[in-house]
């Protein structure tokens, strides 16, 4: 272990930073960027929109992999109108979709790697100071406190992040200091400036 260093992946704020909101009307915007594959857990996503059928609330997933066809059969089978799956998001243009969407969300999957990353879309998000919702991990307690910088849900559990996402909804208090925290965290830990120096900092020079 003396080999290695970690270093977070963080996330390039000259691209993910506070940028004007446009959207509008009632429905709340819950936004997934990602690759479809298990340690995303899209499933636990839409099921948990399954539950949320009458809520006000519209998923947007985009994203495409090895699991899209399934999820996409998921959502037809489920007839969920509350499910936008948006296919693959150019790059530049992922800040616009986190930018008008009320919540975020990060990685739910029941796998080994969900337990030891922190994904890119986590860093992404809180950079422009949305609140974000992900399964309670070890790799996610490392750095992130649940309800001051994030919201956990239980691991693979749609139950779960329906619950998380409708304490969000109805404590608007909480999402604020969730999305504000996060951003701090974001600012003090996760830009490139501050990474490479805590890298260079851990480098055994002299040994």
């Amino acid at each position: 272990k003396n080999k290695y260093i970690r270093v977070p992946i963080g996330a390039d704020e000259t691209n993910f930073q506070l940028r004007r909101s446009f959207q509008n009307g009632t429905q709340k915007i819950i936004h997934f960027h990602g690759t479809f594959i298990p340690l995303q857990g899209i499933e636990v996503i839409i099921k948990a929109a399954e539950i949320a059928r009458y809520e006000p609330w519209f998923f947007r997933i985009g994203g495409n992999g090895q699991e899209f066809k399934h999820i996409e059969n998921l959502v037809k089978e489920k007839d969920l109108k509350n499910v936008e799956l948006i296919g693959l998001i150019p790059y530049e243009k992922v800040p616009e979709y986190i930018t008008n969407a009320d919540i975020c969300l990060g990685i739910f999957g029941a796998t080994e790697k969900t337990l030891r990353v922190i994904p890119n879309k986590v860093y992404e998000c809180i950079a422009m100071q949305k609140p974000v919702i992900t399964a309670d991990t070890p790799a996610m307690r490392e750095f992130f406190t649940d309800g001051e910088d994030i919201l956990f849900c239980r691991v693979d559990n749609p139950e779960s992040l329906y619950q998380a996402l409708k304490k969000m909804f109805v404590t608007p208090k909480l999402a604020e200091r969730i999305a504000h925290g996060g951003h701090e965290l974001f600012l003090t830990q996760f830009t490139p400036r501050t990474i490479v120096a805590n890298m260079l900092k851990s480098l055994p020079y002299g040994k």
